[in-house]
Protein backbone atom coordinates (compact mmCIF):
# COMPACT_ATOMS: atom_id res chain seq x y z
CA UNK A 1 0.00 0.00 0.00
CA UNK A 2 3.08 2.43 1.08
CA UNK A 3 4.42 1.80 -2.60
CA UNK A 4 1.29 2.41 -4.27
CA UNK A 5 0.76 5.81 -2.36
CA UNK A 6 4.34 6.41 -2.76
CA UNK A 7 3.77 5.91 -6.84
CA UNK A 8 0.84 7.89 -6.93
CA UNK A 9 2.16 11.01 -5.15
CA UNK A 10 4.94 10.66 -7.70
CA UNK A 11 2.65 11.60 -11.08
CA UNK A 12 2.19 15.53 -11.82
CA UNK A 13 -1.40 16.48 -11.50
CA UNK A 14 -2.97 19.37 -13.23
CA UNK A 15 -5.74 21.80 -11.17
CA UNK A 16 -8.53 22.12 -13.71
CA UNK A 17 -10.58 25.03 -11.73
CA UNK A 18 -8.78 27.10 -9.39
CA UNK A 19 -9.06 31.03 -8.16
CA UNK A 20 -5.86 31.99 -6.72
CA UNK A 21 -5.23 35.47 -6.75
CA UNK A 22 -1.77 37.05 -5.79
CA UNK A 23 0.04 36.40 -3.08
CA UNK A 24 -0.36 39.98 -1.84
CA UNK A 25 -3.70 40.08 -2.74
CA UNK A 26 -4.94 37.12 -0.73
CA UNK A 27 -8.33 37.75 0.72
CA UNK A 28 -7.23 35.97 3.75
CA UNK A 29 -4.70 38.95 5.17
CA UNK A 30 -5.85 40.25 8.20
CA UNK A 31 -4.58 42.93 10.74
CA UNK A 32 -3.38 41.10 13.83
CA UNK A 33 -1.32 42.39 16.79
CA UNK A 34 1.87 41.37 14.94
CA UNK A 35 0.93 43.35 11.48
CA UNK A 36 -0.94 42.33 8.49
CA UNK A 37 -0.73 38.37 7.75
CA UNK A 38 -2.66 35.45 6.84
CA UNK A 39 -4.11 33.37 10.11
CA UNK A 40 -6.14 30.48 11.27
CA UNK A 41 -9.10 32.72 10.70
CA UNK A 42 -8.01 33.94 7.07
CA UNK A 43 -7.69 30.39 5.78
CA UNK A 44 -11.53 29.10 7.01
CA UNK A 45 -12.67 32.42 5.52
CA UNK A 46 -10.79 31.03 2.02
CA UNK A 47 -12.51 28.47 2.08
CA UNK A 48 -16.22 27.82 1.24
CA UNK A 49 -16.84 26.87 5.51
CA UNK A 50 -18.69 30.13 5.62
CA UNK A 51 -21.20 29.75 2.67
CA UNK A 52 -22.65 27.01 5.34
CA UNK A 53 -21.59 28.04 8.81
CA UNK A 54 -20.97 30.34 10.73
CA UNK A 55 -17.34 32.06 11.57
CA UNK A 56 -16.71 34.48 14.10
CA UNK A 57 -15.39 37.61 12.97
CA UNK A 58 -11.91 38.94 12.86
CA UNK A 59 -11.39 42.26 15.25
CA UNK A 60 -8.66 43.99 13.37
CA UNK A 61 -5.59 43.87 15.78
CA UNK A 62 -7.73 41.49 18.14
CA UNK A 63 -5.19 38.26 19.61
CA UNK A 64 -5.30 34.89 18.11
CA UNK A 65 -6.20 33.59 22.01
CA UNK A 66 -9.51 36.37 21.99
CA UNK A 67 -10.62 35.83 18.69
CA UNK A 68 -10.38 31.46 19.52
CA UNK A 69 -12.11 31.43 22.59
CA UNK A 70 -15.49 32.49 20.57
CA UNK A 71 -14.31 30.72 17.24
CA UNK A 72 -13.77 27.11 18.50
CA UNK A 73 -17.48 26.41 19.07
CA UNK A 74 -17.91 27.45 15.51
CA UNK A 75 -16.80 23.89 14.30
CA UNK A 76 -19.29 22.13 16.36
CA UNK A 77 -21.93 21.56 13.87
CA UNK A 78 -20.16 21.24 10.93
CA UNK A 79 -17.83 18.72 11.48
CA UNK A 80 -19.58 16.29 8.92
CA UNK A 81 -20.23 18.73 6.03
CA UNK A 82 -17.74 18.88 3.04
CA UNK A 83 -16.83 22.13 3.27
CA UNK A 84 -15.10 21.28 6.71
CA UNK A 85 -13.77 18.07 6.28
CA UNK A 86 -12.29 19.16 3.09
CA UNK A 87 -9.64 21.09 5.05
CA UNK A 88 -8.76 18.57 7.17
CA UNK A 89 -6.29 16.79 5.03
CA UNK A 90 -4.32 19.61 4.55
CA UNK A 91 -3.91 20.56 8.17
CA UNK A 92 -3.11 17.02 9.38
CA UNK A 93 -0.35 16.69 5.95
CA UNK A 94 1.00 20.18 6.16
CA UNK A 95 1.30 20.64 9.67
CA UNK A 96 0.63 17.46 11.52
CA UNK A 97 -2.47 18.25 13.29
CA UNK A 98 -5.82 16.96 13.77
CA UNK A 99 -8.28 19.34 13.31
CA UNK A 100 -11.37 17.13 14.94
CA UNK A 101 -9.01 17.25 18.00
CA UNK A 102 -7.45 20.42 17.97
CA UNK A 103 -6.74 21.71 21.49
CA UNK A 104 -6.29 25.55 22.22
CA UNK A 105 -2.74 25.27 22.80
CA UNK A 106 -2.21 23.56 19.48
CA UNK A 107 -4.64 26.23 17.87
CA UNK A 108 -2.14 28.95 18.94
CA UNK A 109 0.84 27.21 17.66
CA UNK A 110 -1.23 26.36 14.18
CA UNK A 111 -2.09 30.01 14.19
CA UNK A 112 1.50 31.06 14.95
CA UNK A 113 2.74 28.69 11.65
CA UNK A 114 0.62 29.60 9.12
CA UNK A 115 1.44 33.37 9.89
CA UNK A 116 4.54 32.59 9.69
CA UNK A 117 4.62 30.61 6.70
CA UNK A 118 2.20 33.37 5.07
CA UNK A 119 5.25 35.83 5.12
CA UNK A 120 6.83 34.35 2.06
CA UNK A 121 5.33 33.23 -1.47
CA UNK A 122 8.06 30.19 -1.68
CA UNK A 123 5.01 28.78 1.19
CA UNK A 124 2.65 28.73 -1.67
CA UNK A 125 5.10 27.24 -4.55
CA UNK A 126 5.75 24.41 -1.71
CA UNK A 127 2.86 23.53 -0.92
CA UNK A 128 0.92 23.44 -4.60
CA UNK A 129 4.46 22.28 -6.65
CA UNK A 130 6.17 20.34 -4.55
CA UNK A 131 3.27 18.67 -1.66
CA UNK A 132 0.62 18.50 -3.97
CA UNK A 133 2.93 18.06 -7.17
CA UNK A 134 0.31 20.18 -9.09
CA UNK A 135 1.80 20.79 -12.35
CA UNK A 136 -0.44 23.24 -14.21
CA UNK A 137 -3.40 25.46 -12.09
CA UNK A 138 -6.01 26.80 -14.42
CA UNK A 139 -6.36 29.68 -12.90
CA UNK A 140 -9.73 31.98 -13.30
CA UNK A 141 -9.09 35.40 -12.43
CA UNK A 142 -12.93 36.66 -11.83
CA UNK A 143 -11.25 39.35 -9.08
CA UNK A 144 -9.66 40.80 -12.97
CA UNK A 145 -11.24 39.00 -15.28
CA UNK A 146 -9.88 40.88 -18.41
CA UNK A 147 -6.03 41.90 -16.52
CA UNK A 148 -4.98 38.71 -18.69
CA UNK A 149 -2.24 37.81 -16.02
CA UNK A 150 -1.11 34.82 -14.43
CA UNK A 151 0.83 35.36 -11.29
CA UNK A 152 2.57 32.17 -10.80
CA UNK A 153 4.88 29.78 -12.59
CA UNK A 154 2.10 27.13 -12.33
CA UNK A 155 -0.40 29.16 -13.24
CA UNK A 156 -2.79 28.50 -17.02
CA UNK A 157 -4.94 32.01 -17.61
CA UNK A 158 -8.72 30.82 -17.90
CA UNK A 159 -10.52 33.87 -19.75
CA UNK A 160 -13.31 34.34 -17.75
CA UNK A 161 -16.40 35.72 -20.15
CA UNK A 162 -18.92 35.79 -17.71
CA UNK A 163 -18.90 39.76 -17.84
CA UNK A 164 -19.37 40.12 -21.47
CA UNK A 165 -22.80 39.12 -21.96
CA UNK A 166 -23.51 42.16 -19.89
CA UNK A 167 -22.20 44.93 -22.29
CA UNK A 168 -24.93 46.49 -23.27
CA UNK A 169 -23.91 49.84 -21.15
CA UNK A 170 -20.94 50.58 -19.07
CA UNK A 171 -23.12 51.01 -15.92
CA UNK A 172 -22.93 47.42 -15.47
CA UNK A 173 -19.38 47.06 -14.36
CA UNK A 174 -18.26 47.75 -11.32
CA UNK A 175 -14.45 47.50 -11.83
CA UNK A 176 -12.09 48.62 -14.44
CA UNK A 177 -10.91 45.59 -14.99
CA UNK A 178 -13.48 43.16 -15.67
CA UNK A 179 -15.17 46.35 -17.64
CA UNK A 180 -14.76 45.84 -21.68
CA UNK A 181 -15.60 49.57 -22.38
CA UNK A 182 -12.75 50.40 -19.87
CA UNK A 183 -10.66 47.60 -22.16
CA UNK A 184 -11.23 49.61 -25.38
CA UNK A 185 -10.70 53.11 -24.14
CA UNK A 186 -6.94 51.51 -23.57
CA UNK A 187 -6.95 50.02 -27.08
CA UNK A 188 -7.85 52.96 -28.72
CA UNK A 189 -11.45 51.73 -29.70
CA UNK A 190 -14.54 53.21 -30.22
CA UNK A 191 -17.67 51.13 -29.23
CA UNK A 192 -20.90 53.24 -30.12
CA UNK A 193 -22.87 50.37 -31.66
CA UNK A 194 -23.43 46.94 -31.63
CA UNK A 195 -21.26 45.79 -34.48
CA UNK A 196 -18.37 47.96 -32.54
CA UNK A 197 -19.14 45.65 -29.38
CA UNK A 198 -18.56 42.96 -31.60
CA UNK A 199 -15.80 43.82 -32.86
CA UNK A 200 -14.31 44.50 -29.55
CA UNK A 201 -15.33 41.28 -28.20
CA UNK A 202 -13.12 39.72 -31.14
CA UNK A 203 -10.25 41.63 -30.40
CA UNK A 204 -10.17 40.80 -26.44
CA UNK A 205 -10.25 36.78 -27.65
CA UNK A 206 -7.01 37.70 -29.98
CA UNK A 207 -5.26 39.13 -27.16
CA UNK A 208 -6.61 36.73 -24.84
CA UNK A 209 -5.05 33.86 -26.75
CA UNK A 210 -1.57 35.84 -27.29
CA UNK A 211 -1.96 36.80 -23.41
CA UNK A 212 -1.73 32.83 -23.05
CA UNK A 213 -5.42 31.99 -22.37
CA UNK A 214 -6.19 28.18 -23.68
CA UNK A 215 -9.82 27.55 -22.62
CA UNK A 216 -12.79 29.94 -21.64
CA UNK A 217 -15.11 30.17 -18.33
CA UNK A 218 -18.57 31.21 -18.50
CA UNK A 219 -20.13 31.80 -15.12
CA UNK A 220 -23.16 33.52 -14.50
CA UNK A 221 -22.69 37.12 -12.54
CA UNK A 222 -24.80 38.61 -10.29
CA UNK A 223 -25.57 36.17 -7.70
CA UNK A 224 -26.38 33.35 -10.40
CA UNK A 225 -29.68 35.58 -11.41
CA UNK A 226 -30.50 34.08 -14.09
CA UNK A 227 -31.79 31.00 -16.49
CA UNK A 228 -28.96 29.01 -18.80
CA UNK A 229 -31.69 29.24 -21.68
CA UNK A 230 -29.59 31.21 -24.01
CA UNK A 231 -32.01 31.94 -26.97
CA UNK A 232 -30.78 32.38 -30.59
CA UNK A 233 -31.74 35.37 -31.18
CA UNK A 234 -31.17 38.02 -34.26
CA UNK A 235 -29.24 41.20 -33.73
CA UNK A 236 -31.88 43.33 -34.55
CA UNK A 237 -33.36 42.64 -32.05
CA UNK A 238 -30.25 42.57 -28.98
CA UNK A 239 -29.29 45.60 -30.73
CA UNK A 240 -32.70 47.37 -29.22
CA UNK A 241 -30.98 47.25 -25.68
CA UNK A 242 -27.45 48.74 -26.63
CA UNK A 243 -26.37 52.11 -25.10
CA UNK A 244 -29.43 51.56 -22.65
CA UNK A 245 -28.98 51.29 -18.80
CA UNK A 246 -30.46 48.20 -17.39
CA UNK A 247 -33.00 50.45 -15.56
CA UNK A 248 -34.63 51.59 -19.13
CA UNK A 249 -34.32 47.82 -20.78
CA UNK A 250 -37.17 45.60 -19.49
CA UNK A 251 -36.24 41.98 -18.18
CA UNK A 252 -36.50 40.63 -21.72
CA UNK A 253 -34.78 43.23 -23.69
CA UNK A 254 -31.37 42.73 -21.35
CA UNK A 255 -32.23 39.17 -22.00
CA UNK A 256 -31.89 39.28 -25.57
CA UNK A 257 -28.78 41.01 -25.54
CA UNK A 258 -27.02 38.67 -23.23
CA UNK A 259 -28.00 35.37 -25.39
CA UNK A 260 -27.22 37.14 -28.77
CA UNK A 261 -23.82 37.65 -27.40
CA UNK A 262 -23.42 34.48 -25.76
CA UNK A 263 -24.13 32.67 -28.85
CA UNK A 264 -21.59 35.43 -30.38
CA UNK A 265 -19.19 34.02 -27.81
CA UNK A 266 -19.74 30.51 -28.88
CA UNK A 267 -19.18 31.28 -32.61
CA UNK A 268 -15.60 32.68 -31.53
CA UNK A 269 -14.49 29.51 -29.03
CA UNK A 270 -11.11 27.91 -30.08
CA UNK A 271 -11.21 25.93 -27.33
CA UNK A 272 -13.85 23.86 -24.55
CA UNK A 273 -16.07 25.84 -23.08
CA UNK A 274 -16.97 25.44 -19.08
CA UNK A 275 -20.03 26.48 -18.17
CA UNK A 276 -20.49 27.14 -14.24
CA UNK A 277 -23.79 26.47 -12.59
CA UNK A 278 -25.43 26.53 -9.56
CA UNK A 279 -27.10 23.57 -7.82
CA UNK A 280 -30.03 23.60 -9.78
CA UNK A 281 -29.92 26.37 -12.05
CA UNK A 282 -29.22 24.95 -15.38
CA UNK A 283 -33.03 24.50 -15.98
CA UNK A 284 -33.44 24.86 -20.16
CA UNK A 285 -29.91 24.35 -20.28
CA UNK A 286 -29.84 21.10 -22.37
CA UNK A 287 -31.75 21.98 -25.16
CA UNK A 288 -29.81 25.58 -26.47
CA UNK A 289 -26.78 23.69 -25.68
CA UNK A 290 -27.53 20.55 -27.93
CA UNK A 291 -28.25 23.51 -30.38
CA UNK A 292 -25.45 25.33 -29.72
CA UNK A 293 -23.12 22.29 -30.12
CA UNK A 294 -24.31 21.03 -33.23
CA UNK A 295 -23.97 24.36 -34.79
CA UNK A 296 -20.57 25.62 -33.40
CA UNK A 297 -18.82 22.42 -33.18
CA UNK A 298 -17.84 23.30 -29.43
CA UNK A 299 -18.77 20.77 -26.63
CA UNK A 300 -19.67 22.33 -23.23
CA UNK A 301 -18.37 21.18 -19.72
CA UNK A 302 -21.43 21.86 -16.98
CA UNK A 303 -20.18 21.98 -13.31
CA UNK A 304 -22.40 22.53 -10.69
CA UNK A 305 -20.84 22.97 -7.27
CA UNK A 306 -22.49 20.98 -4.14
CA UNK A 307 -24.71 18.45 -4.93
CA UNK A 308 -24.20 18.08 -8.97
CA UNK A 309 -22.02 15.89 -10.64
CA UNK A 310 -19.26 17.06 -13.56
CA UNK A 311 -19.48 16.14 -17.16
CA UNK A 312 -16.38 15.65 -18.40
CA UNK A 313 -15.90 17.36 -21.74
CA UNK A 314 -13.79 17.67 -24.95
CA UNK A 315 -13.65 19.47 -27.56
CA UNK A 316 -15.62 18.53 -30.89
CA UNK A 317 -13.57 15.95 -33.37
CA UNK A 318 -14.63 18.82 -36.33
CA UNK A 319 -13.91 21.80 -34.03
Amino acid sequence: MRRIETYLASIPAIDTHDHLQPFDELPGYVETGRGRGMNLFGLWRLSYFSSTNRLTPWKPGESFDAWWAEAKDDFSNARATSFYRYMLPAFQDLYGIDFDRITSEQAHELNDRIFENYRDQRWLHHVIAERANIELMFNDPFWARLDFRTAYPFGVLVFNVANLIRGFHPSEYKSPLDCPYEFAQKHGLQVDSIDDYLALLDTMFREAKQRGAICLKMAPVNGYDRTYQFDNVPKERAARAFGKARSDLTAQEAKDFEDFIMWRLVELTVSDFGLATRRRLAIGLSPERSSMERRTNVRFATRRSGRVSIDRISKSPSG
